[in-house]
Order: structure tokens, then sequence, then C-alpha cells
């Protein structure tokens, strides 16, 4: 069991290769298996160490069970152990036996489709380690990439937010001397990438041309897709329905909204939000009076 004898020359499988794993042919064959249809796989370290061999068969091996048991415990002179198939897991199985010596297993699994494993315990440990490393890097690298997505539309960082889709809440909009102030007016906006290219803008300024209010309908962007991107941007939201989130963000709010055709995210910068809604708060106190003068 401490030398297990494979070709080197592995055939190329993509999906099984990112894992480790590798399909091969012995360079030896016991004659009870040859012309079996039996397939070899080996699980290898980056330097290529055997951490497992698999002989899958692919039928039942009840015919090969005895075969193997009286073959394995005399040649490696191993007491069988037969393991309960009553556990997660192992419950497809009729029958599964295993051999063991120094951290190295021998494992005999009888079902439809059966298997013969030979693995390194402790390698097979350090492999596990690896994937969840692999897993933890894959995972940082999406929370990342869901961040860089978010920074296109939102310039700014986790804490603060600077505008909106090519505005800036700090810059007048170029032209805003035609434009109409502190109400909802559609904006021409920039050519954003895919999948944000159909997109309709809105904007509301202040009297100096600042933007107070941005906002963007993107048809055919998937709602919980763009939750989960904004999630990994700013954490949590501030409040939360199965159709709209809210992000405080230093002061200032990310709003996204399930729409009809897409998702709508509105960006508000406060500051200048408060203004606006202080002067129209006036405005309508002196209108009030005018009208009621005398009364």
């Amino acid at each position: 069991m401490s030398h297990i004898r494979v070709l080197r020359h592995y055939i190329h499988t993509p999906f099984l290769d990112d894992l480790g794993w590798h399909y091969f042919v012995p360079e030896l064959l016991p004659p009870r298996l040859e012309n079996r249809g039996v397939l070899f796989y080996a699980l290898t370290t980056s330097s290529s160490q055997v951490i497992m061999v698999a002989a899958v068969l692919p039928d039942g091996c009840s015919e090969l069970a005895s075969f193997f048991t009286e073959s394995i415990t005399r040649k490696y002179e191993l007491a069988t152990e037969d393991i309960t198939t009553d556990v997660v897991g192992l419950s497809a199985f009729a029958e599964v036996q295993r051999w063991s010596s120094r951290g190295r297993h021998i494992v005999l699994a009888c079902s439809a489709v059966s298997y013969l494993l030979y693995g390194d315990a402790e390698r097979l440990s350090d492999w596990e380690e690896i994937l969840r490393d692999r897993s933890r890097i894959q995972v940082e690298a999406k929370r990342l990439r869901l961040i860089a997505e978010t920074t296109r539309l939102l310039p700014g960082d986790r804490h603060h937010v600077h505008g909106a889709f090519g505005l800036m809440f700090a810059n007048p909009v170029e032209g805003h001397e035609r434009m109409i102030k502190e109400k909802t007016v559609p904006w021409s906006g920039v050519v954003l990438p895919v999948p944000y290219h159909q997109a309709t803008f809105e904007v509301v300024l202040d009297p100096d041309g600042h933007p107070t209010r941005i906002a963007g309908t993107f048809a055919g962007v998937d709602y919980d897709a763009f939750k989960s991107a904004l999630e990994a941007r700013f954490g949590g939201p501030g409040s939360s329905t199965p159709t709209h989130v809210i992000h405080k963000v230093g002061g200032d709010f990310v709003s996204l909204r399930k729409h009809p055709s897409g998702v709508r995210l509105v960006v508000i910068d406060h500051e200048t939000d408060t203004a606006l809604r202080s002067r129209a708060k006036q405005r309508a106190k002196e209108k009030w009076e005018a009208e009621t003068e005398g009364l």
C-alpha cells in the first residue's frame, strides 16, 4: 500500500483537473479486472504526489467482493473492517469495507456503481485544506468583482458615494443653466457597459446646478444580483423588503428598487437634498401665508 504504480501520463479532463483528479491507465492490472470497463483516477498534489487512487467499477462488485477481501487482506496482512452504511453519504452502498495501516487506507464500496479506493489520510487532509483556501480566495475574488462593478456606477468607497452614472455631487452638471432646478428632469447620461447599457436617467439639481438626486432605471438587470453587489460594497442595507433596499452611506442614501423592466437605482446627496427640502418647505409656508394674509 506504500507504493501505487500508475502511468504518469494523465488524460486531460478539465473539470477533474481543477480539483486535482486525473484519469489514467494502470501499468499493471489484475486479470480479474480486465475487460470490465473499470475507470481509474488519481488525486494528486501540485507536486504530483498521489493522495488517492480510485477504481470505478461500472456495475456492482458482489462477485468481486470476496476476491478483493481475500486478496487485500492477504497481500497487506490487514484485518478487514466492515463499515456501517447507515450514515450520511454511505446509505447508497450495500457494503463498505476498509483496510487501514499507518494512516493509509483501502476502501471497497459496493453498489450499482462500485469503488475501490487507495488513500493517504494525511495528504488528503492537506488537499482538503487547499480546497478550503481556494474556496476562500474565490469568495473574496467574487466580492472584489462585485465591489468593482458597483464602483463603475457609484464612484467612491465603502463609506462614501461621490455621485452616480458620470455625475458628481461636488460638480455642477454641464449645461445646467438650461435645465429646470429642484424638480426631477430627464438627463441624457452616459453609455454604461453591459449589462447596464439599456438605461434611462433622471436628476434633481439644486439652484447652483449640483446634483441632489440621481436616478437610473436599468432594463434587463437582475434585482437580486445587483442587491448582492451593493451588499458586497456597503454591507447590509439599513432597510429592506423583498423588492426594495436602502443603504445609508456616510449620511447619503442609495436606494435599489425592483422595476418591471429590471431595477431602479437612486442616489441621494443628504446635504443638498436636506437644503432642497428646507427651501421647498419655506416656499410652501410663504405661499400659505400670502394666501391667508388678512384672514
